[in-house]
């Protein structure tokens, strides 16, 4: 992403809101993202699909004197178009009922331009360099080698394929309170999906695996992406069924992240002041076993998340969600703060690298941790959604692996997983070592103890 760029929109930014002020509005705010990269997708030993790709999208929040708001977007960045949309919005916001809880920040609220020049310092990674993943021979060569992988690592696995892609981001905010924020952000990565079948039993089950990283060299390796693969397909096949009972149950880190995602809904400024929330006014609640506490760090390095402002030019807040199990604070943008009388936290736009902490720094691995867990159920892919977050009520169909002694007996599908949220997130007894850097929710492996489980 060249500096020229981001100077073109901040001044598109800075021309938007002077004309929605030029236009009636008494507020306004603007958040630009420009998107570049390439995507690669191979099959049978041959680009498939080339794509090289540039999004533009335009947001423009605006404010009128009776404290209404009016929201319009728009991808095309012509004059004429970025008009449009704050007519739209001031026209939307003419319709609309005033609420006392609208408007900017507190000039003193914003988060500081000394930090955010800090944070462009030292986490900016727009000018990472790409390797491999920069060319298009490169990206062929990589998904080449990702595809020989997956065929050399069994037989019975077909259908592949490769995928490779690059990403830039530039993100800005701007505001008629003269604030502004932009940074920008990279990544590249690859993965693979495939198929394995069953000849003797004519079964065939899906695998795949990718990964994202913000730099080329903490990617796995193309070997490890095709072993990773390769193994959720062939394990799945055949699926028998089990007796319904209970079962401590492991949720993989991309089940684990679902239940957890239920819980930060829970705790939303807008679930709370709404009053649709299974935690209602949960603050100093246990929530989670006593071992377990959740943590914001909004300035991880090597984090595709990683940001100096939340949606509303807040700070987001390097803290404590929840500790030793108790509820610290809500996720609170700076309206649902105002709705609730409480002072915002910087999540306007969600949570900013989520992670867990306990006092053990050393985790288990997931095989350890099954190991111990005796008969146990390790669930890789949830479907449905049977989760009331009123009542916490939780039924959602599920397959995945019934394990014995830390080992793979079968695969297992068309089950159901049921209880209550509030049950199953104090029951989480163990959490594993690998937690998915490819999400904002860092969530390792989790086993409970415990769930209901029904074919």
């Amino acid at each position: 992403m060249q500096s020229n760029e981001a100077s073109e929109l901040l001044e598109l930014a800075k021309t938007a809101l002077f004309y929605a002020k030029k236009n009636s509005a008494q507020e306004a705010s603007v958040i630009i993202s420009c998107d570049q990269g390439e995507s690669l997708s191979w099959r049978e030993k041959d680009v498939e699909e080339l794509n090289r790709e540039g999004n533009f999208s335009f947001a423009v929040k605006v404010m009128n004197d009776k404290k209404a708001y009016g929201m319009a977007s728009t991808s095309d960045r012509s004059k004429a178009a970025i008009e449009q949309a704050v007519d739209a919005a001031i026209a939307i916001a003419r319709e609309s009922e005033g609420d006392e809880a609208n408007g900017l920040p507190d000039k003193n609220q914003y988060q500081r331009q000394e930090k955010i020049a800090e944070f462009n310092r030292d986490f900016c990674c727009a000018t990472q360099d790409f390797g491999n993943f920069a060319t298009v021979d490169g990206m062929k060569n990589l998904a080449r080698e990702l595809e020989a992988q997956a065929e050399q690592f069994d037989p019975r696995i077909n259908n592949i394929e490769a995928s490779v892609y690059n990403n830039r981001n530039l993100r800005l905010y701007a505001d008629t309170n003269e604030f502004f924020y932009q940074h920008t952000t990279s990544s590249c990565g690859y993965g693979l999906s495939l198929l394995a079948t069953d000849n003797s039993s004519h079964n065939q089950q899906s695998g795949s695996y990718f990964k994202s990283q913000t730099n080329p060299e903490l990617l796995p390796t193309p070997r490890t992406i095709a072993e990773k693969a390769s193994l959720r397909a062939l394990n799945a096949l055949n699926p028998l069924p089990i007796k319904n009972a209970k079962y401590p149950v492991l949720f993989v880190p991309e089940v684990a992240s679902s239940l957890i995602s239920h819980l930060l809904s829970a705790l939303s400024g807008t679930m709370q002041y709404r009053k649709l929330s299974f935690l209602n006014d949960a603050l100093t609640s246990q929530v989670l076993p006593e071992f377990l506490s959740l943590k914001e760090n909004p300035y991880q390095k090597n984090s595709m998340f990683a940001t100096p402002c939340d949606d509303d030019g807040l700070p987001p807040a390097e803290s404590e969600i929840i500790k030793n199990g108790i509820v610290e604070r809500y996720l609170l943008s700076l309206y649902s703060a105002r709705r609730l009388n409480l002072a915002p936290t910087g999540n306007a736009g969600g949570v900013v690298n989520l992670h867990f902490s306990t006092p053990n720094e050393n985790l288990p691995s997931r095989e350890e941790i099954l190991k111990n867990a005796g008969d146990a159920l390790m669930i890789t892919s949830l479907m449905g959604q049977g989760v009331n977050l009123l009542t916490g009520d939780y039924s959602r169909g599920a397959s995945g692996f019934l394990i014995r002694n830390g080992e793979i007996v079968q695969a297992v599908e068309g089950l159901t997983v049921a209880g209550n949220l509030r049950d199953i997130l104090k029951s989480i007894s163990a959490i594993a070592d690998d937690a998915d850097t490819n999400r904002n929710a860092q969530i390792p492996s989790l086993l409970i103890n415990g769930i209901t489980i029904a074919n």
